[in-house]
């Protein structure tokens, strides 16, 4: 399962940021890629869309993850709340 959320998150971001596949690295601070508040919050309501989840409050602050590996853990944790 965990498996196509990966695929599915990568595949979102690469919409949104409008990237090819092998430019997402999961593990890059989210600085380094560029990420502005804007794009953190498409980011978080095609996110939250695509995995019909919400984020919590305190995670709409986009310095609240550093990386987008993180983001991706905190979307699992959200999912996995749902069951």
């Amino acid at each position: 399962m965990d498996n196509t959320i990966d695929e599915k998150f990568k595949s979102k971001l690469m919409e949104i940021f409008q990237l090819e596949e092998n430019a997402i690295v999961l593990d890059v601070s989210l600085s380094k890629l560029g990420v502005s508040s804007i794009y953190y919050i498409k980011m978080v309501v095609g996110m939250e869309d695509l995995f019909n989840i919400e984020f919590d409050d305190e995670c709409l602050d986009y310095e609240k993850f550093e990386t987008l590996s993180e983001i991706l853990e905190y979307i699992k944790k959200k999912i996995s709340e749902k069951q």
